[in-house]
This record gives structure tokens, C-alpha cells and sequence, in this order.
């Protein structure tokens, strides 16, 4: 347990405890409040009645994020309550808001909401964006980044990879790709890097659900993080 002595007044106490890696990166595949009763991403798409290619809450929430809140200190960092996510999850299904309503809202429930909600749709996708087949086929290409010393040549480029996923998981991974970009390049005012970043979204993007294996401890471990953020920070330093 910690304490700390706020000023003007008053005291802060809070506890700190360890939570085993399946419980913080739950992809159970189960239904919670925002994932759409746990669709797989091509049913997300299917069902978008705009037909842009994109699940209508990762094109939605994309919006609002960019247009309200790509500068707020914390972006992607910051965590929001159940009941604020469950609502600007349902915002981002809604009918078009007027502008005045849609920023009177985003105010109200904060950024935060819509990125939580983000976050949670690619957790919550019984199939991660990036499957087991497409880790594999970046196996080379990780190799040769990982190898690779001061002054060779790194024009390695990962896109071709995303051109060979499938058409809904294309159109998705360049969507978010772009996004967490302009997340990156306005840093200097919402302080989240590209390595941030990269570490957020790589448990989100890559990791399996743990009811395909009978273990969860070796799908844990058969897990390379550091490999994941490194394909994940490349992927967002080359998207044009």
C-alpha cells in the first residue's frame, strides 16, 4: 500500500499488485459491453452500413479520436470507466451526431472513452487482426530487421505482408496503422511516442486467444512481445 500527501490538501492511498499476464490480456473471445457480442472481424465489417471496408466502431471512434481529442496529454495511456465506454461505444454506432452534440459528449465522457473502446474492439476479436498464419509469414522479414547493423540498407518494407492478409483485415490493420501515425506525430502535445504505442496495440494486434490452446501458460510464453512491438513500430514508421 502506498500513500501520497497531496497539495493543498489531502491524502491519496492506493495498492499496487501483481496481475499474471492472462488476466491483464484476457482475449477469451467472450462477449463483454463492447465487442459486439465477440463478431469476428468480417461480421464487423459486413454489418458497417456504410460499406467503407471498416467496422463501423473503428471507423467512428478513429473520427472522433482525430478530431477532438488528437492532442489530449495521455492518448491511448489514460483509462476510462466501464459505463463512460459502454456509451461512446453506442455513440459510435449511433446515427450521425451534429457536430455541437458529438463535442458536448466527447467533453462529458472524455477521449479516453473512445479509445478504450478502440483497445477493446481489437481485444476482443476472437481471431487477433494479426493471426497465427501472418506472425509466421513475418518470420523472415523479423529476422533480417533484427540482423541487420548501423548503415545497411533498411529499406525492408513489411506492407506487401498487410496487402496478402484478408480484404476486411487490410482495409482495417492500414486504417488503424494510419491512425496510430497521426497519434505519434502529434506526441510533442499528447506525449504518447511511437514506442508507447507500439507496446499498447502489439498485445492487442498479435496475441492469440488463450481458449485455442489447452495452455495458457505456453501460449503466454510462446509470445515474443519485444518481436511484436518491433514489427508493430516498423509497420507504423512505414505506412504512408
Amino acid at each position: 500500500d502506498f500513500a501520497l500527501t497531496l497539495s493543498p490538501i489531502g491524502r491519496l492511498r492506493f495498492r499496487l499488485g501483481f496481475c499474471s499476464l492472462p488476466a491483464a490480456i484476457p482475449r477469451w473471445g467472450n462477449p463483454t459491453t463492447t465487442n459486439m457480442n465477440a463478431a469476428t472481424l468480417k461480421e464487423l465489417v459486413e454489418s458497417n452500413p456504410n460499406a467503407s471496408g471498416l467496422p463501423l466502431v473503428v471507423e467512428r471512434a478513429i473520427q472522433v479520436i482525430e478530431e477532438y481529442g488528437i492532442e489530449t496529454v495521455g492518448l491511448y495511456q489514460m483509462a476510462a470507466s466501464e459505463e463512460a465506454k459502454s456509451q461512446a461505444f453506442t455513440t459510435c454506432l449511433s446515427q450521425t451526431l451534429h457536430p455541437t452534440q458529438l463535442r458536448s459528449l466527447v467533453s462529458q465522457l472524455t477521449v479516453h472513452a473512445f479509445t478504450g473502446v478502440l483497445k477493446d474492439v481489437f481485444l476482443n476479436l476472437p481471431i487477433p487482426i494479426f493471426d497465427a498464419d501472418f506472425s509466421a509469414s513475418l518470420k523472415d522479414a523479423v529476422q533480417l530487421l533484427e540482423g541487420r547493423s548501423a548503415g545497411q540498407d533498411d529499406s525492408i518494407s513489411l506492407s506487401s505482408f498487410i496487402d496478402c492478409l484478408p480484404e476486411e483485415a487490410n482495409a482495417t490493420t492500414c486504417a488503424i496503422l494510419a491512425h496510430l501515425k497521426m497519434v505519434c506525430q502529434h506526441g510533442s502535445m499528447n506525449k504518447t511516442t511511437i514506442d508507447k504505442i507500439s507496446r499498447i496495440f502489439a498485445p492487442l494486434l498479435f496475441i492469440p486467444a488463450y481458449s485455442e490452446r489447452d495452455d495458457v501458460t505456453e501460449a503466454i510464453s510462446s509470445a515474443n512481445f519485444d518481436t511484436h512491438t518491433n514489427i508493430l513500430k516498423t509497420l507504423i514508421l512505414q505506412q504512408k
